[in-house]
Parts: C-alpha cells; structure tokens; sequence
C-alpha cells in the first residue's frame, strides 16, 4: 500500500537537477540548519563557524558551492542576488508537491537562524531579526522574482 509521504529533496545535496526530482518530494534549497545561500555564495557561513570554534566541512561546502556554481552556469564571483535568483528559476522547475523558499534567501541574509552546535549565548539561535519588515518585503525586487520563480500556473 502506498503510504504517500513524501521525501524531501535539498538543492544542497543533489546531484540532480530540481526538474528531476520525483513528484512525490518536498523541494527546497536549504534548511534552517544549513546555510543560506548566501551565507554559502560568499563563504560567510564558514567563517562564522570557524570563529565559533566550530569545526566546519570545508570541503564539504566548497564541493556544494562547485556544483551549484556548475548548475547554474555562473562564475565562483557571480553576484549573490544572481545567484539566489537563479536556484530559485531551477527550484521551481521541480515536479515536487511542495516547493519552498525562505525569507533569509529572499533577503541576501548571510547569517543562518540556526547553528547547530553552537554554544549558548555565542550564535543567536532561532532569534535573527530579517532585515526588512514585513511591509517591506512586498516591494523587494528579489522577493518578487523568486515568487515568480516558483509560482505554478493551474494550481
């Protein structure tokens, strides 16, 4: 009997492209307990672990940032917003039941909500402002291409 849950799907670990993945997935780019992506683009996820005295997976990360660099067809100095941007046109390409995004992409925010491991009081786990109000985000040019991105005609 098909029980119909879905399996989750992350840009971060594929080695496919998102139109690839199966209906029966949950797509997204990131977790709240990975980097953003641009926290990722600019390497600034793997300074603040080192400065946590975290021990971060450098090579690890570095293997992601080649092949989403690949993915996309863009340079290891593309713009971060193009970047953001364009994870966002390949996501929503996904067949998946349900494609997300988050507001710290949307933004260009650097920093992740959540550091696992970090010790308390030393990372603001779960308690990062964004940068822009809620008013504030309708009118960001990058918010609305990536709702663009994934919005889904016949839904």
């Amino acid at each position: 009997m098909d029980s119909c849950v879905l399996s989750y799907r992350l840009v971060w670990f594929e080695n496919t492209a998102p139109a690839r993945f199966p209906d029966q997935t949950l797509a997204a780019v990131t977790t709240h307990d990975l980097p953003t992506i641009a926290g990722l683009w600019t390497r600034f996820d793997l300074k603040a672990q080192r400065e946590l005295g975290l021990a971060p997976n450098e090579e690890g990360m570095n293997q992601i940032r080649n092949r989403l660099s690949a993915m996309l067809s863009v340079s290891e100095n593309a713009p971060v917003e193009e970047v953001i941007r364009r994870i966002y046109e390949l996501l929503g390409q996904a067949r998946s039941k349900i494609v997300t995004a988050t507001l710290d992409d949307a933004l260009a925010v650097k920093e992740r909500p959540n550091m696992p491991a970090a010790a308390t009081g030393r990372w603001p786990n779960w308690s990062l402002a964004l940068p822009k109000s809620q008013e504030e985000l309708e009118q960001q040019v990058l918010v609305r291409k990536i709702a663009a991105a994934l919005r889904r005609v016949g839904l």
